[in-house]
């Protein structure tokens, strides 16, 4: 069952004692308000819970260490407190090249 679904029975079953409730649709102002004014303390939590869950921030994506491929001067940069002067070799001998880091200062 999709989360959205999940939640909409669980804000149904908070609104079914004042016969009221709210759709997921409806927007996302209205939910978080729906959920502190209605439900036991428990069905709160539970909704509150999975409405954060859904809501995280879709900006950051799990990457499987597995399809890492290392790294490389296209594909990363130098620390904090050091800058890039150029690219090397790789000293691995994978035939990459890498960033030749150089400490600022």
């Amino acid at each position: 069952m999709s989360k959205e679904k999940r939640l909409q029975r669980k804000l149904d079953r908070m609104g079914k004692e004042l016969g009221n409730t709210v759709s997921i649709e409806d927007g996302m102002p209205e939910v978080p308000e729906f959920i502190k004014d209605n439900g036991t303390k428990g069905q709160k939590r539970r909704a509150t819970r999975l409405y954060e869950k859904m809501n995280k921030g879709s900006g950051i994506k799990m990457v499987s260490p597995l399809d890492f491929k290392g790294a490389n001067s296209s594909n990363s940069s130098c620390w904090d407190g050091y800058r890039k002067d150029g690219v090397k070799k790789s000293p691995s001998g994978t035939g990459e090249t890498v960033n030749n880091c150089i400490k600022i200062g």
